[in-house]
């Protein structure tokens, strides 16, 4: 038998080795995976609208502090409004419209549609995004009707601005 020497055996071994790997199995799964995550939708969040009366005082001229009565064909009331949106996202504001109440005292015989009327509405409608503005103005008089008005003396006459 020949005799094994460092170069046979390295041969020899590296033989071995390639014979071993040729031989040998390699085995693996195939997978597949997903993941998935949610978020919850917000809704929307309720316009603010601020309302201030800016008509001159009957006296003083300052605006807002004491302003003139309302009288049939009398003088009128200005009033400036702003509708915020307090949402965290844009909302749309497409309308903006005032709707004149009388207190409840007067309220069955002074008919506020009647009576009174909203002119020169003023509003920019459309997209606000999160704390925008849009502001605008209108004046509130009373009608001079061709029949007794008595049953509005001294009535409160409230102008509410509705945003949509």
């Amino acid at each position: 038998m020949p005799r094994m020497t460092k170069k046979r055996y390295a041969i020899a071994a590296g033989i071995g080795a390639v014979a071993l790997t040729a031989g040998a199995a390699f085995a693996y799964w195939t997978s597949t995976g997903t993941g998935s995550s949610t978020a919850t939708t917000g809704t929307s969040t309720a316009f603010t609208v601020s309302v201030t009366n800016t008509s001159p005082d009957s006296d003083s001229g300052t605006a807002g502090v004491q302003p003139a009565a309302l009288t049939p064909g009398g003088p009128n009331n200005t009033y400036s409004y702003t509708v915020t949106n307090p949402s965290t996202g844009h909302q749309n504001l497409s309308n903006v419209a005032v709707v004149l109440s009388v207190d409840s005292a007067h309220a069955t015989l002074c008919d506020a549609s009647t009576n009174y009327a909203v002119t020169g509405l003023t509003s920019s409608p459309g997209d606000l995004a999160p704390g925008g503005t849009s502001s605008g103005v209108f004046t509130v008089s009373m009608n001079n009707l061709p029949s007794p008005q008595d049953d509005c003396q001294g009535a409160t006459v409230t102008a509410t601005v509705n945003a949509s």
